[in-house]
């Protein structure tokens, strides 16, 4: 979800979003939230799931751990949750949700 940087209240920095932009139809309004960068989270449930997530996507592990892909040369993803520690797919803990995917 856009945050602004002054605040961390979702709707707040909506409403910033929508004051600076001058939107305000609904359709506009949708269209400048996803250019600011809000996707809907979902869920993955399988590893073929998250080696199918692009380079760089970041998922929260069911116990609260941000992680991000690095994509392979197979094709498959490492996954980062820190400066050293590195793990396959296979080893992640699921279900996950994806918090930001880049754009292709």
């Amino acid at each position: 979800m856009y945050t602004d940087s002054a605040t961390s209240d979702p709707a707040a920095s909506l409403a910033v979003l929508m004051a600076e932009s001058g939107k305000t139809t609904l359709y506009d309004l949708a269209r400048v939230t996803i250019a600011a960068g809000y996707s809907k989270p979902r869920t993955i449930e399988t590893v073929e799931e998250l080696d199918a997530l692009p380079d760089g996507a970041i998922i929260l592990e069911p116990h609260g751990t941000p992680t991000r892909a690095v994509k392979r040369q197979d094709g498959k993803n490492w996954w980062i949750d820190g400066p050293d520690a590195m793990s396959a797919s296979a080893l992640i803990p699921l279900p996950a949700t994806v918090l930001y995917e880049p754009a292709p």
